[in-house]
């Protein structure tokens, strides 16, 4: 009878050899130190900022880079090997396409509004995460948590009335546009910003959707069905496109926070150019 392991390492039996791989965490390493220098300018100026409905974007934006910067960083934790696990990363990926997004939309609201609601919709989702109630089949459930909110009552109310529906439903949407029109909004602003988020959201929405139900097409879509060397060149694909959209969202991101909010980001900027052309040179050779 033939021994089982005693341990299973997937990594021996999944990962593979790619320099082109290496480029890419390397050009999201770089994107993620000057990604951080963004999230603390913002920070500060949160910091300092009289007016508080612009403390109020200030805060809400940069709260939102260091979600981005969070969900790039696992994404370089699990990517220091080419194996499976960059499929996975996909789903990690449209996280950070829907946060640099979000932030890019609220910062291009003059209004300040759209902060102010995106604060209100988290603080009620904090509050009414202290009790649900749900039913699936016969059984009935209910999860307290004990979650200590630093709001005043007057703005749990406010932020309660806000999403709740007139049947007393939950609304669960931050807010009213779908992605694709907070990508269209963004035309105001930057064009070559929206463009660049348009782009993101066609390469990694659909394929991220079916890997986090589960289905098998995800499996098919990493794979690729073919042999040991088609699985390397599908994966370096599936590479690819994982960290092509950190940068596209990461350009399209600064360059909306350069206008709307004067951070002035000339050689961040420039090192995005730099790494974009790296990205397209890398893109050419694997097409042959």
């Amino acid at each position: 009878m033939q021994k089982e392991p005693e341990n299973y390492d997937l990594e021996e039996l999944t990962a593979y050899p790619s320099v082109d791989h290496e480029k890419l965490v390397g050009l999201c390493q770089k994107m993620l130190f000057w990604l951080s220098r963004l999230h603390m300018s913002l920070l500060i100026r949160s910091q300092i900022e009289d007016q508080k409905e612009r403390e109020q974007e200030y805060r809400v934006v940069g709260s939102l880079i260091l979600m981005a910067m969070i969900a790039a960083k696992t994404i370089l934790k699990s990517s220091s090997v080419l194996d499976l696990s960059i499929i996975q990363n996909i789903v990690t990926a449209r996280s950070f396409f829907e946060t640099c997004l979000n932030a890019a939309f609220i910062a291009s609201d003059e209004s300040g509004l759209l902060a102010r609601r995106s604060d209100l919709h988290a603080i009620q989702k904090l509050h009414r995460g202290n009790t649900r109630e749900f039913t699936i089949g016969d059984f009935g459930f209910k999860i307290t948590g004990s979650r200590h909110l630093q709001v005043d009552k007057k703005t749990i109310e406010e932020a309660l009335n806000t999403f709740t529906r007139r049947n007393g439903k939950e609304i669960t949407s931050w807010c009213e546009e779908s992605v694709d029109d907070r990508i269209a909004a963004l035309a105001e602003v930057d064009r070559t910003s929206q463009l660049m988020f348009a782009g993101a959201r066609g390469q990694i929405y659909r394929e991220a959707s079916e890997i986090v139900h589960g289905t098998y097409y995800a499996y098919l879509f990493g794979s690729n069905g073919a042999d040991s060397d088609g699985i390397v060149k599908n994966l370096e694909n599936q590479s690819l496109i994982v960290f092509s959209t950190l940068l596209l969202c990461s350009a399209a991101l600064a360059k909306v926070i350069e206008k709307k909010f004067g951070v002035k980001l000339g050689k961040i900027l420039e090192s995005i150019a730099d790494e974009m052309s790296e990205i397209e040179s890398i893109a050419e050779a694997l097409k042959d």
